[in-house]
């Protein structure tokens, strides 16, 4: 499954403003949800330390999922095994604390005709094509614990 993030400078312009963006793919237990986790996790990831971010998104899950982390809700095991993709939602909690970033997500209608969203999207489609693709093999092995859950050799 493809993701993808684009950074958007405001001010700087309707076509100029696009500074940076990437996308890849995943594989195991492939569903949107997880996709647009992954492409949070993957901007967190290089974005600096003490830096303002807001996500614009068409999934009211992944801002559901941010709302939890920028509580620290997943501090509480129990909440933390109940939700789906836990693992991820823990790392870009970790990511998030440990960068002092002050996170804010924003929905925006999918498929509407936003010239941002669209180019997201398009990029995701097109992770499988592109030889600048970042395979993110080895996120599900990420775990701020000391043990990896599996099931069936995955």
């Amino acid at each position: 499954m493809g993701w993808s993030w684009v950074q958007v400078l405001d001010g700087a312009g309707f076509f100029q403003s696009i500074a940076a963006h990437a996308h890849g793919i995943i594989h195991h237990w492939p569903f949107f949800t997880r996709a647009e986790i992954t492409a949070i996790h993957a901007a967190l990831t290089i974005t600096p330390l003490f830096s303002t971010v807001t996500i614009h998104t068409d999934s009211q899950s992944a801002i559901d999922g941010l709302r939890l982390c920028a509580t620290s809700s997943y501090s509480n095991s129990r909440l933390y095994y109940k939700t789906t993709n836990f693992e991820l939602w823990a790392i870009i909690e970790h990511l998030i604390s440990s960068k002092s970033l002050s996170v804010t997500a924003v929905k925006v209608k999918g498929h509407s005709g936003n010239f941002y969203n669209d180019f997201a999207d398009s990029l995701a489609n097109s992770a499988y094509a592109s030889s600048l693709t970042i395979f993110l093999s080895d996120l599900d092995q990420v775990s701020p614990h000391d043990f990896i859950l599996k099931y069936d050799d995955i």
